[in-house]
């Protein structure tokens, strides 16, 4: 579970500024995995997706215990839902009880520590395919860019500096004497 750790951190992820590709499906198969042992386990907690959208690390995975999750109505099937504001309105509000307190305290059980342990053995990670594509328009763009000596459109220098002087553009391609 190479992204468990950041996942279940606040400040994950740089802070969440650097969120990988896909974490969303990590998460669900994180939680998926983890509570179905939780459950063969008799844990009495069990993962629980929660985004935090704007604040920190965005995409978390919490815990609570199961009787409490029963109590504010929360069943099962919403474990992992992707967003907790399309909650209805009293359970969003138990949720978010729920789970504020525990952003600096995360507690479970010895069954919930022996769920993460054997799912951290599983290579869960393998059962995911991310898919990243190449913008082949993009990319030539920015080479021919390159090519006729042109700052490409996405550079960035912190000082604002071109990436060729226009000298060096002036004599683009010719040769001295």
């Amino acid at each position: 579970m190479q992204y468990f750790e950041e996942l279940t951190s606040k400040y994950g992820f740089n802070d969440g500024e650097a969120v990988p590709d896909g974490i969303i499906a990590y998460r669900s198969v994180y939680i998926e995995a983890i509570n179905a042992l939780a459950e063969a386990f008799e844990s009495e907690y069990r993962a629980i997706s929660y985004n935090r959208l704007g604040v920190h690390n965005p995409y978390l995975i919490m815990f609570a215990k199961k009787a409490d999750l029963d109590l504010v109505g929360v069943p099962a099937e919403w474990y992992d839902i992707q967003n907790g504001h399309n909650l209805p309105e009293p359970v969003q509000e138990a949720y978010h009880k729920l789970f504020t307190e525990q952003l600096t305290n995360s507690v479970h059980d010895n069954k919930m520590q022996w769920a993460l342990d054997a799912a951290d053995s599983c290579s869960l990670d393998d059962m995911l395919v991310v898919k990243v594509t190449k913008n082949t328009v993009a990319m030539a763009t920015f080479l021919d860019d390159i090519k006729n000596r042109r700052t490409p459109k996405n550079y960035y220098h912190e000082y604002n500096e071109p990436l060729f002087n226009v000298a060096d553009t002036d004599t683009a391609g010719e040769e001295e004497a």
